[in-house]
């Protein structure tokens, strides 16, 4: 009996390997680029918040926070279409007992979230200034962006699939092996070969590079454009 079950064994081991080695041998190379560019947008995330006992009073907050957004965009030469403005959130906070019952009304929180999207920096700084010293402004961020982004991607994902190949090379030359050409290539986090799964970190990112100073709200000098691609190349066998 235990020689039957010692034979099974070695067929399920043999299959095995015979799968496996029905796949051509290949190699995965990671390239990766990366191009300083200057900004010339900004999306601006504002979250107008308030909390009081009346609901009246908590909205008439941030109703009075969004008229003055809309004047600092007015008096920046911005227009007003740069300006998306989301629904209000209410929220009525009680009071809770030791089983977390709801008890009496404590008061009352509205939120609400605005978007400026300015299509030219000359006048970012002297706005955000403005922007944070409105009461009731409880966060509000910045992402700069470029307008040709597209031709920039493509031009990244060129130099990134020539580092992959280069990449590549240096390994089949480290194991004395030939490439013989491109079986595949991904650029998603995550892509599958024979069945194998593989996780790549994220392919396109925008670093905004701190500007020195945190004193006043500046323009960075420049942003990161980082591409990266996958290729799995196959071996000669």
């Amino acid at each position: 009996m235990m020689q039957r079950m010692g034979f099974l064994i070695l067929l399920l081991m043999t299959g095995v390997i015979n799968a496996e080695n029905s796949h051509p041998p290949y190699l995965i190379a990671h390239g990766m680029a990366e191009k300083n560019v200057k900004p010339m947008l900004a999306k601006i995330d504002i979250e107008l918040f308030s909390y009081r006992g009346s609901s009246d009073d908590a909205l008439q907050d941030v109703n009075n926070a969004t008229d003055k957004i809309i004047k600092i965009l007015a008096d920046s030469d911005v227009n007003e279409d740069a300006l998306e403005a989301s629904n209000f959130l209410k929220e009525t906070i009680r009071d809770r007992d030791d089983n977390h019952n709801k008890l009496a009304t404590k008061g009352y929180e509205v939120k609400r979230n605005i978007v400026i999207r300015l299509s030219e920096l000359s006048n970012y700084q002297n706005m955000m200034v403005q922007l944070v010293a409105i009461d009731n402004v409880a966060e509000i961020d910045t992402e700069f962006d470029v307008n040709n982004k597209q031709a920039l991607t493509h031009e990244l994902m060129l130099t990134a699939g020539k580092d992959a190949r280069h990449r590549a090379e240096s390994m089949a030359e480290a194991l004395g092996v030939e490439l013989a050409g491109v079986q595949a290539v991904a650029e998603d986090q995550s892509f599958e070969i024979y069945d194998i799964r593989y996780r790549i970190s994220p392919k396109t990112s925008y670093r905004r590079i701190p500007p020195k100073s945190f004193s006043k709200m500046l323009v960075p000098s420049h942003i990161v454009l980082h591409q990266e691609v996958n290729v799995v190349f196959r071996i000669k066998p």
